[in-house]
């Protein structure tokens, strides 16, 4: 194993600890481009939260539950 398949492994780890996640985070997390999560956000069929307007933001559990019904 090298030094970049363990830094993945860590960051896996540290995603699935968090409850809120950014895109990036939802991006490496679902394994989706960011270009589809927006579209699934712009339609509404991703749930989300966009507290100041701008930026996005993820609840895994939520996330969680939806992936598991797709």
């Amino acid at each position: 194993m090298n030094l970049e398949e363990i830094r993945e492994i860590i960051k896996q780890e540290l995603l699935s600890n968090k409850e809120v996640l950014t895109i990036d985070e939802l991006e490496r997390y679902t394994g989706y481009k960011k270009g589809y999560i927006y579209k699934l956000t712009s339609c509404g069929s991703i749930p989300c939260s966009q507290p100041s307007g701008k930026k996005l933001f993820f609840e895994r559990k939520v996330i969680d539950d939806w992936l598991l019904q797709r």
